[in-house]
């Protein structure tokens, strides 16, 4: 029961700090950031974009499972980073209705992450940064979560631009 709730604070720990940043640089850029209206989506490539993606995410993946080990700050220069980017992305938005690009895919792809940063802290702090012990006991629920982030991906490319050009175009 209380490595639950350990779990559950860290997991909450890091969902703060990401969503914190999301919007403190939304705040911030959208005092200097001009808006943008989306255009036509010509010359999509499907297959490329899935695989573009699913490879990016492959290896934020592996980076923050084999760099936390080393360094603790990875995980919060991560958080950080990535909602310094989706703020700034969301302060160029011409309209709220634009969340349409991020929502979709961006919930499973965030849940999964996070989540990561979140077995990752709670391994680490009960058994140290053995790796290849890591990888042996966390096998199912990594697996898992890197299901979680290629239907992440297989959203993006398939469903996200036709809400776009329903509700948006």
């Amino acid at each position: 029961m209380k490595k639950t709730r350990t779990i559950k604070k860290i997991f909450i720990k890091y969902s703060l700090i990401y969503v914190g940043s999301v919007i403190f640089t939304f705040f911030i850029s959208s005092l200097y950031v001009e808006k943008n209206i989306i255009q036509t989506m010509e010359n999509y490539n499907i297959l490329y974009s899935l695989l573009s993606i699913i490879l990016k995410n492959t290896f934020s993946f592996l980076f923050l499972i084999y760099g936390s080990m080393n360094n603790k700050y990875i995980i919060y220069s991560w958080l950080v980073g990535n909602g310094i980017i989706l703020g700034s992305l969301i302060s160029k938005f011409a309209h709220f209705s634009y969340m349409i690009l991020i929502l979709p895919h961006g919930i499973f792809e965030m849940f999964s992450y996070i989540y990561l940063c979140t077995i990752i802290s709670s391994w680490k702090n009960n058994n140290g940064n053995k790796i290849s012990v890591f990888f042996q006991e966390n096998k199912k629920k990594l697996i898992y979560l890197y299901i979680l982030l290629i239907l992440a991906a297989t959203i993006e490319v398939l469903i996200t631009p036709t809400l776009a050009v329903r509700f948006l175009l």
